[in-house]
Formats: structure tokens, sequence, C-alpha cells
């Protein structure tokens, strides 16, 4: 039961985030800052990044 409520979480952390970058892709933002808790999403785009 624990991963399944883990899993939510991370998915609505991802879903938030998404739903930033198209509002600030709407709206012609060319720099933008995003925060986030979720450290797994956050060491996924850190992987990727480098």
């Amino acid at each position: 039961m624990y991963r399944a409520t883990q899993m939510n979480v991370e998915w609505a952390e991802v879903v938030a985030l998404k739903e930033g970058i198209v509002l600030a892709h709407n709206n012609n933002i060319t720099k933008a800052i995003f925060e986030t808790g979720c450290v797994s999403l956050v060491n996924h785009f850190k992987n990727h990044w480098d």
C-alpha cells in the first residue's frame, strides 16, 4: 500500500511540473525556475542533463 501512495505523489509532482512548463511556454516565458521537493524527479532530470 505504501508503494502505491508514493507513486501517486510522484505522479502528481510530474503532472504539476508539466503544467508549469506548458503555462510558461504559453505565456512566452523564456527563463523560469521550477521548484519541487520530489527527489526522484530532480534526480531524473539531473541524470539526463549531465
